[in-house]
């Protein structure tokens, strides 16, 4: 049994209950006892306490490419000018040293949990070996008919050598890439398998004033992108309720990136769906110039944080990408940090179906520790967090330590 303990512990439990000069009893790798340091350590011994110190669940970032970790060479400005150059791009793959670098960055910013994009697997191996919690999701992209079989054969290769990497920590996964890049008869069968396997199912949607241009009215950049590139594909392929339609009464767990163009009522058809949304605040900003409206989009259906890929952002650290979304979100401060730090622990954990994100008897031993001076003397506990903290000193994942930074 070890005990750890800091001035404030946050239990990320839906009130936002703060623990001063809390603390956390764990064996193994789940959570066996959260309360007052002192009583902690008198009833369980080999405490250490941790002066000026936050203590907290470990962060989630549900929504990341780390096979896209070249930060260079890519065009910003707009959503089509970045596509263009990322299909240059991708006919040179990360190195291993590139992705190691990228979750390096993770796990400093407090990260114990990463849910990764994978449109090719080449990051499988990385990942798996990361010592971090994993929900590795399977890409599937097929936006051409004659094209759907040998992209649904290479999609379910590549899903059932993920399986055998499947543990404690590692959690395969399934994802669309986007109604623009999936036939409907691949997006049927993908629901399907992502039924039968009840797991999280992701999908980029509504990035862009390009994408909604499209799904609407079959023009604009999408209609001379595949003049070029699929010259059979004059139409989209759906609209956008006939699109959300494919996920309904799905068993998935179904999460729905970026949605900075999606109207409050499409907002709500995911809400009806059980969905969740994942907002990437800098990379909408680079790719498209619009950020999703993180409370209002809060106030219809959960909203989580994700830093998206070294190719369409300056890092991976997502405490940057929480302060980000703290700094441009239209709402009273006090409140919105301890919605953020929710969205990126407890919220996130539930969207993906992860028995953590809360310090709680009986979850994960998934935490972190962060230094934020003065913290003992502040009432804004969460704000404060999110304006100070740098790195965490600290990381746990199923009570295992992977380490200071």
């Amino acid at each position: 049994m070890e005990v750890i303990g800091a001035s404030k512990v946050f239990v990320c439990d839906d009130a936002f209950c703060v623990l001063d000069n809390g603390a956390v009893a764990f064996e193994g790798a789940h959570i066996c006892d959260v309360g007052d340091f002192a009583t902690l350590q008198k009833r369980y011994g080999n405490a250490r306490f941790h002066d000026d110190c936050v203590l907290l669940p470990a962060l989630i970032n549900p929504h990341t490419h780390i096979e896209f970790s070249d930060s260079c060479g890519f065009v910003f400005g707009s959503f089509g000018a970045w596509l263009s150059s990322v299909f240059t791009q991708r006919q040179k793959p990360c190195s291993k040293e590139q992705m190691e670098s990228a979750l390096a960055s993770l796990r400093k910013s407090g990260v114990g949990c990463v849910g990764a994009i994978s449109s090719q697997g080449h990051d499988l191996d990385v990942l798996a070996c990361s010592n971090l919690r994993v929900v590795y999701f399977n890409e599937l992209i097929g936006s051409s008919h004659e094209g759907a079989e040998s992209a649904w054969e290479n999609f379910l290769q590549r899903v059932q050598t993920a399986d055998e990497y499947a543990s404690a920590t590692f959690h395969n996964a399934l994802a669309a890439h986007s109604p623009y890049s999936v036939v409907p008869k691949l997006l049927t069968r993908l629901v399907c398998e992502a039924n039968k396997r009840q797991c999280a199912l992701s999908v980029h949607f509504l990035e862009s004033l390009e994408e909604r241009q499209w799904l609407c009215e079959d023009s604009g950049f999408f209609k001379d992108f595949y003049a070029n590139f699929n010259p059979s594909n004059t139409q989209s392929f759906y609209r956008i309720e006939s699109f959300l339609e494919h996920f309904a009464n799905t068993k998935a767990r179904l999460l729905f990136v970026h949605c900075t163009q999606a109207s409050e009522s499409e907002l709500a058809h995911i809400a009806r769906l059980g969905g969740s949304v994942v907002s990437c605040p800098r990379s909408n900003r680079l790719l498209g110039g619009k950020m999703l409206g993180f409370k209002k989009t809060n106030a219809i259906l959960p909203c989580l944080i994700g830093t998206d890929s070294l190719a369409s952002n300056n890092s991976l650290n997502l405490l940057e990408e929480l302060r980000t979304a703290l700094f441009c979100a239209h709402a009273p401060i006090v409140p919105l940090s301890v919605a953020l730090v929710l969205a990126a622990t407890n919220n996130a954990a539930r969207a993906l179906g992860l028995d953590c994100g809360i310090l709680q008897n009986g979850k994960l031993a998934d935490m972190a520790l962060f230094h934020v001076p003065q913290i003992r003397h502040t009432h804004q506990e969460a704000l404060t967090f999110l304006l100070h903290a740098t790195y965490a000193q600290s990381l746990w994942v199923g009570g295992k330590e992977l380490g200071g930074n």
